[in-house]
């Protein structure tokens, strides 16, 4: 790479060049990832007004110049890493690496212990090789009918002391006992004391162990959350997702989510529902790509069912 090729931040009267340059690599560059339409959509998103906003909110906006013209671009924002483009005629110097490398470095000196980015299915595996773990795979569907897949990934900054694997039979006791605390708040959400997550016993736990699949995440031996997946009607169905509040806002919920996902990858869609009253795991659904497809009225609360088909077959 020419050592004459700098990182340096952006300035404000930088923005129109840096659309420019952006909207040309959408053009370029993701024109046999997506179609037309899903290209406007990101002409839309990455505008000048959005651009300027993120100028005046004083976000990460970082460039590389050659002779002058801008040939490179990424921001970092709120946490996320997002809007790196490179000039298709300058994609093999390294570029992206570099600028994925600062971001990142700025990231630790803001104190962030994780960071966030969108990624299209062509560079899905290139953040996967830069240590991103995906959180979700997710298809939009635009209103003329046109397919928007994407990846929404994360990288802990910091060494992460967690991890997610199959239950085992020798976890029931403690999948209870957090199952029991993590869904206390629920319950009372809906003045439903008696739902089944609160009144499940040990012989319970592990005939589902035994019987669907479940996954946990562990610290230390101890365990802080799970989620459950079985096939019902050619479909996964997901249950019983939650999460010690102690970790909560860490993503753990992200990463036992795509796992049981990635579990049924071969299925066409996923499955579930949750409480009318829990407005955070709604929005957690709606966010990781799930559609709400009905609701049915259930004492004096509904039960909202969502779905959600699964993006991996329409990835490249």
């Amino acid at each position: 790479m020419n050592k004459n090729l700098t990182i340096i931040y952006a300035k404000k009267q930088d923005a129109n060049e840096i659309i420019e340059l952006v909207h040309h690599v959408v053009n370029i560059s993701l024109k046999e990832v997506y179609p037309e339409s899903v290209r406007k959509w990101f002409h839309d998103y990455h505008s000048i007004e959005n651009l300027n906003n993120e100028f005046d909110d004083s976000a990460h906006i970082l460039v590389v110049k050659e002779k002058d013209k801008i040939i490179a671009t990424g921001t970092y924002y709120l946490k996320e890493l997002k809007r790196v483009f490179i000039s298709p005629n300058k994609q093999k110097l390294g570029l992206g690496k570099r600028l994925m490398n600062e971001m990142e470095k700025i990231a630790k000196e803001n104190g962030d212990e994780i960071v966030l980015l969108y990624a299209n299915p062509s560079s899905w595996k290139y953040y996967e090789n830069m240590g991103y773990e995906t959180l979700s795979i997710a298809v939009e569907k635009l209103e003329n009918g046109d397919l928007f897949p994407y990846c929404r990934m994360k990288k802990n900054l910091i060494e992460q002391k967690w991890h997610v694997r199959k239950a085992e039979l020798k976890d029931a006791k403690q999948i209870l006992e957090g199952q029991k605390q993590a869904f206390l708040k629920v319950a009372k959400q809906h003045n439903h004391m008696d739902m089944p997550p609160m009144v499940e016993n040990v012989e319970d736990v592990k005939k589902t162990i035994e019987d669907c699949t479940m996954f946990v995440v562990e610290k230390d031996g101890a365990i802080f959350g799970s989620v459950r997946g079985e096939v019902k009607d050619e479909a996964c169905y997901i249950s019983r997702l939650w999460v010690l509040p102690k970790f909560q806002r860490m993503y753990v919920g992200d990463c036992l989510m795509y796992r049981v996902e990635d579990e049924f990858d071969y299925l066409d869609k996923y499955e579930l529902f949750t409480g009318s009253n829990s407005k955070g795991s709604i929005n957690f659904y709606l966010e990781r790509g799930y559609t709400e497809t009905k609701r049915e009225k259930y004492r004096d609360y509904e039960l909202v069912y969502f779905e959600k088909q699964n993006a991996v077959k329409l990835l490249p």
